[in-house]
C-alpha cells in the first residue's frame, strides 16, 4: 500500500472510516498505555496518528451515506468488544492493587463507557442515517 493512498480519506467509505477510526484509537490508547519511556520516534508516531484519527473523524461528518443492516452491526459488534477489553484489562488493573480508589474509578469508567455504547447504539438504530 502506497503512503498516498493510506492518506487518502475521501475514497474511503463512511463504514470503512468509522472502523479505521475506531480502531487506530484503541491501537492508540493500547500503545500509550504499554509506554513505559517515551521516545522522540513513539510521541511523533502518537501525534501523527492523533492527526491521522482527526482527519478521519472530520472527513466521515462530511459522509451523510446511510449504514447498511450488516454494517450496523459491525460497527456495533466492534465498539462493544473494545469496550470490553477496556473493562477487562481495567478490571485486572482493580484487583491486582486493591484499593478503593481504583475500584471507585472502575466503576465511573464503566458507567461512562455503557453509556457511550447506549449512545451509540441510539445514533445507530434510531436515528436512522446518521453514525
Amino acid at each position: 500500500m502506497q503512503l498516498g493512498n493510506l492518506l487518502n480519506l475521501k475514497s474511503r467509505t463512511k463504514f470503512r472510516l468509522r472502523l479505521e477510526v475506531t480502531i487506530v484509537a484503541f491501537s492508540l490508547l493500547a500503545f500509550q498505555v504499554l509506554l513505559e519511556k517515551p521516545s522522540l520516534l513513539e510521541l511523533l508516531i502518537t501525534l501523527l496518528a492523533l492527526l491521522w484519527i482527526a482527519a478521519g473523524a472530520r472527513e466521515m461528518k462530511t459522509r451523510h451515506e446511510p449504514f447498511t443492516r450488516i454494517q450496523k452491526r459491525a460497527v456495533f459488534t466492534l465498539d462493544a468488544f473494545i469496550f470490553a477489553v477496556l473493562l477487562g484489562a481495567l478490571l485486572i488493573a482493580v484487583i491486582e492493587t486493591r484499593t478503593p480508589l481504583v475500584w471507585i474509578a472502575f466503576g465511573l469508567f464503566a458507567v461512562f463507557l455503557l453509556t457511550v455504547l447506549f449512545i451509540d447504539y441510539k445514533q445507530l438504530y434510531r436515528s436512522g442515517n446518521s453514525a
